[in-house]
């Protein structure tokens, strides 16, 4: 049993009856709802196929629970833990102070001085920087743009999980 042929074949069934519908007189009594009911008809069947051909993939983000479509690149770390580009990118712009001195090679504790100090409140209002639990967790563009200025950054590659398209 083909469910995607049995639309395609409705879909054309629909049309054809839409068509004969168009050579009734227009004295008849209810031509014009047959003909909109048809329409009706075309237009629900088309969206349900479109539907089906379009979830064909069982690729599921572990992180935000959405399946993932077939041309979308994702990124799979072990064997089964699979992660799409927009929580990468959401998980990757919100470190651990600690991680970000670690990456772009600050002095240790740098971070966690300035936002004692004060210096970095303008960031903690826009809410670029907040509290988890004990950990203040920072987000990159507060590194480049704040140390950025002080300090040549070097180059950081993108994360180094291996990316599956």
């Amino acid at each position: 049993m083909d469910l995607i042929g049995d639309y395609k074949t409705k879909i054309e069934e629909y049309k054809r009856l839409r068509e004969i519908a168009e050579t009734i007189p227009t004295e008849m009594p209810y031509r014009l709802e047959i003909i909109i009911d048809l329409n009706s008809k075309i237009k629900d069947t088309e969206a349900r196929l479109y539907k089906m051909q379009s979830f064909r993939t069982t690729i599921r983000c572990n992180q935000c629970k959405k399946y993932l479509d077939g041309d979308q690149t994702y990124r799979q770390v072990g064997p089964s833990y699979i992660i799409c580009e927009a929580c990468i990118q959401t998980i990757y712009q919100n470190q651990l102070s600690s991680e970000w001195e670690r990456i772009y090679q600050l002095p240790k504790g740098c971070i966690k001085q300035d936002i004692l100090d004060h210096k970095l409140d303008e960031y903690k209002a826009a809410g670029l920087i907040y509290r988890s639990g004990r950990y203040h967790m920072v987000s990159q563009y507060v590194v480049i743009d704040y140390y950025g200025k002080k300090r040549k950054l070097p180059d950081v590659p993108y994360p180094f999980i291996e990316t599956i398209s």
